[in-house]
């Protein structure tokens, strides 16, 4: 039960890491974040199943993951704000009805089952080495995140969302920008697709539901948009959170409202209260992301 809930937390703080990156750091609202979470998923599914050893499949899952940014970036350069995000909520609905639909291939409605485990944890038995599994794929999302905050292009990235005009007007390329976040963000969202299909050996289409994104967006705000280990917390919280109503031993048809209803009033209390999130941000009194200087013209001049 606690390695189960293990695995689920690192799944959703990977998600939310993802999501951070290009929500927290560029500006991006991708409500198609669960269609990356399910091309990797399946992607590791497909690839594990046919026999590929474990280094493979990981490269390829994030080769896969950081082409759907891309294929994502696309039609969506010059877009920002609501219209981002109706065209990546279209993405990830797509993704989902691709995926019921090709039976051939994903299986349908019934998805895939008996996923083998990578052989690197293969003797860590049952759900302890899942848990290992998951928890491993956390600290490199954590460490490559991190990284990037605090590297030029990450102050970038800030700059980018802060003013993208003025960056424009200093020579540099906000479009560039954006669709590298959207490739590193659908490269870590299938990361934890990775995680998710070798920990738990089954994979469906329900993976790309827009309720996941919700969910992983609620977790980003909890957590500190912007903030690494804000996103980690919030991820985890998420799960803690739901797992906890779940052992109530409420009725079924209690427990789904119940936990809509924590999240409605714990959104409205954060705002109130904590609108920063949980873990402030580095640089704190300043926006999110901006991690070092104190201006977008300072950040796009030495990026």
């Amino acid at each position: 039960m606690i390695a189960d809930a293990v695995v689920l937390m690192s799944v959703y703080a990977i998600l939310t890491l993802a999501l951070n990156l290009s929500l927290g750091m560029a500006g991006l609202f991708n409500l198609g974040l669960a269609g990356f979470f399910a091309i990797g998923a399946y992607g590791t599914g497909l690839l594990a199943i046919a026999g590929w050893p474990f280094p493979a499949v990981l490269a390829a899952d994030l080769v896969l993951g950081a082409a759907a940014g891309l294929l994502l970036a696309f039609p969506s350069l010059r877009l920002r704000g609501d219209y981002l995000a109706i065209v990546a909520l279209g993405f990830g609905q797509l993704t989902e009805t691709v995926l019921n639909s090709w039976d051939g291939l994903t299986g349908g409605a019934n998805g895939l089952d008996n996923i083998p485990a990578p052989g690197a944890f293969a003797h860590v038995s049952g759900p302890v080495g899942a848990a290992v599994f998951a928890l491993a794929l956390l600290a490199v999302a954590v460490a490559v995140t991190e990284g990037l905050r605090r590297s030029p292009y990450g102050q970038l990235l800030g700059a980018v969302r802060d003013d993208e005009v003025l960056v424009q007007a200093l020579g540099k390329s906000p479009h560039t920008a954006k669709v590298t976040a959207l490739m590193l963000s659908g490269a870590l969202s299938a990361l934890g697709g990775a995680a998710y299909a070798y920990a738990i050996s089954y994979v469906d289409p329900g993976l790309a539901d827009f309720q996941t994104s919700v969910y992983v967006f609620l977790a980003l705000l909890f957590g500190g948009m912007g903030s690494t280990w804000g996103s980690v917390v919030g991820g985890a919280g998420l799960v803690a959170v739901m797992e906890a109503l779940q052992l109530v031993n409420l009725p079924t048809s209690v427990t789904g409202p119940a936990q809509e209803a924590f999240f409605a009033l714990s959104l409205i209390l954060l705002t109130l209260w904590r609108p920063q999130g949980v873990v402030a941000p580095a640089g704190a009194g300043r926006r999110a992301g901006a991690a070092l200087p104190a201006t977008a013209a300072e950040v796009a001049e030495d990026a």
